[in-house]
């Protein structure tokens, strides 16, 4: 998940937003990095190596920019634990909407993702990122060291909530709003198909046809067509 940054009087910036790890299953943010380049690999290869080593066990990674991202790991011994690469599955919220049918990494057409899947909530991220945007206006106004803290210290107080089994400050409605539904997709967009449609040829061209003489004539007259046409 990532913000918008916002710079402060002295020219300083906080940076790109943020990039969280959030484990499904127990809704647990597990890594977090702060993103200094917008749409950026390198951070979500850096945070998951990190966390990777801790969790021995996991074998899914979900990720929006999946097409871009999976690519670039697939030489790195440190994500070989990794089996199965995933957009979110409700593909028409955020930016999932993106991924055409024939992506391989669309839970909906691929059915290892699909079966490996059925029983996650993979949009567990942007339920997360949700309830972080509340408070981007405390976030993004403090400094940016005091920034930093108060993020950390936002994710302890998350963790503190979901080890309470406390999930009300959660929106399980956040993937469905439908303002989201206009975000930017990543990867594999779909291509725009231009339709042929076949028309009749011009009237100047074709064969004989009968037309009515004009109104301003008594009775109706059966005429030929102009000579460009036909004699």
């Amino acid at each position: 998940m990532s913000g918008i940054s916002k710079k402060k009087a002295d020219g300083k910036s906080i940076g790109h937003g943020w990039f969280m790890l959030v484990a499904p299953r127990d809704v647990r943010i597990v890594g977090v990095s702060c993103v200094m380049k917008p749409e950026n690999n390198d951070i979500a290869r850096t945070t998951l190596s990190k966390v990777l080593p801790k969790y021995k066990n996991v074998d899914t990674f979900i990720f929006d920019g999946q097409c871009s991202f999976a690519p670039s790991t697939q030489d790195l011994p440190e994500f070989k634990q990794v089996k199965y690469w995933s957009v979110d599955k409700i593909l028409g919220t955020f930016h999932g909407h993106g991924h055409k049918d024939a992506c391989k990494n669309n839970p909906h057409t691929v059915v290892r993702l699909k079966r490996r899947l059925k029983n996650v909530n993979t949009s567990i991220c942007e339920q997360t990122w949700s309830w972080f945007r509340n408070y981007a206006r405390i976030l993004n106004s403090a400094s940016p060291q005091r920034h930093v803290f108060k993020v950390l210290y936002f994710c302890k107080l998350h963790n503190l909530k979901i080890n309470g089994k406390n999930t009300a400050h959660l929106n399980p409605f956040g993937p469905f709003n439908a303002k989201f539904n206009k975000s930017k997709p990543y990867g594999c967009p779909k291509k725009s198909v231009r339709k042929t449609v076949m028309k009749k040829p011009s009237s100047k061209c074709g064969n004989t046809v009968m037309k009515k003489p004009s109104s301003k004539c008594g009775n109706t007259v059966m005429k030929k067509p102009s000579s460009k046409c036909a004699k």
